[in-house]
């Protein structure tokens, strides 16, 4: 990891001091130790302070600022924060010449931080090392190893992506990029043992996952594709939804939201990441990947200019699911 964060500081530093943009967008040290904070920097002796590991678990494009004309910035992205990016570029929301992406390989991929924590049970981290395969956590009487690969999100579990794409500079890793575990497995082998459910199992597992959700909207603020100045749920006229905690319309809030990003979403992990209660359930969003895949052979955020796949047509569209032929 120190090879790759070299890189990426001999890079931000090269941007700022030949002016070719005003910010780069990183993360430095958080207050906690498993965590970390998106920070803007802006002078070269700063960016040492910049860093990179498995707890950089937001999506930075989420924190780019909409108010800064005439500013070209950096900023540093895995591929699918980067394919994230891309679809708002194709949506009119960002300019691609605006920026300049420092791209980041992935060894392994964002920590679940619930997962460790919940391992733990209760026990406060006062300290964290990440080397080569394992991390290393300490408490006042504890001391604690733990592989990466067995507490990554899921997203970054199944990801078979592990190079950026679309970049103007690639930061260098020291070790080469690998599958995230040492079992081969496939893009939607998550999605295909859901599907064997029944669907009174699929629901009940839906239904306990978010009876513990407190509607606090930490998914839909951490989602760079959740851009609406006013969301649905917000709307007071109509007024669709109550301001209480109510399960059918707590169920009703995420299966909305799942359809909004339908075609949309890039499997960044940040709505998991930013749950306060852990709660996972990027299968329904990944279904719904996956159903767009098959059907139109579309992928979010692969190429710059491609319009939605919903929001086009073409007459060749397999449509065995609207009409069905004798």
């Amino acid at each position: 990891m120190a090879g790759i964060i070299h890189s990426i500081k001999e890079i931000a530093k090269k941007l700022l001091a030949e002016k070719k943009v005003s910010v780069i967008i990183g993360f430095i040290e958080g207050s906690l130790p498993l965590k970390t904070t998106p920070a803007f920097i802006k002078q070269a002796e700063e960016v040492d302070t910049l860093i990179w590991n498995e707890t950089c678990n937001l999506n930075l494009v989420k924190f780019i600022p909409t108010d800064v004309p005439n500013e070209k910035m950096g900023i540093i992205l895995r591929n699918c924060e980067i394919r994230s990016f891309v679809v708002m570029v194709n949506e009119n929301q960002l300019k691609r010449e605006d920026f300049l992406i420092i791209g980041v390989p992935c060894q392994f991929g964002k920590l679940n931080i619930s997962k460790l924590e919940e391992i733990l049970e209760g026990k406060e981290i006062l300290d964290l090392t990440i080397e080569e395969e394992t991390i290393t956590l300490k408490g006042f009487d504890f001391t604690q190893s733990f592989k990466i690969e067995d507490f990554l999100i899921d997203s970054c579990v199944y990801c078979q992506e592990k190079v950026p794409q679309h970049y103007d500079y690639i930061a260098e890793l020291s070790n080469p990029v690998k599958n995230s575990s040492q079992k081969k497995v496939e893009e939607f082998d998550d999605v295909i043992e859901f599907e064997k459910l029944s669907p009174d199992e699929r629901w009940e597992y839906i239904s306990e996952e978010l009876k513990r959700c407190n509607r606090c909207y930490a998914c839909r603020n951490a989602c760079t594709l959740c851009y609406c100045e006013e969301c649905f749920v917000d709307l007071n006229q109509p007024q669709w939804f109550s301001k209480g905690n109510d399960l059918p319309e707590t169920i009703l809030f995420h299966l909305t939201r799942a359809m909004h990003l339908a075609g949309r979403c890039t499997e960044c992990g940040a709505c998991t990441s930013a749950c306060s209660e852990g709660i996972n359930i990027h299968i329904i969003y990944k279904k719904l990947q996956q159903a767009v895949k098959d059907r139109w052979n579309y992928r979010a955020g692969v190429k710059i200019g491609e319009s939605a796949s919903l929001g086009t047509f073409n007459t060749n569209d397999p449509q065995e699911f609207i009409v069905k032929e004798d």
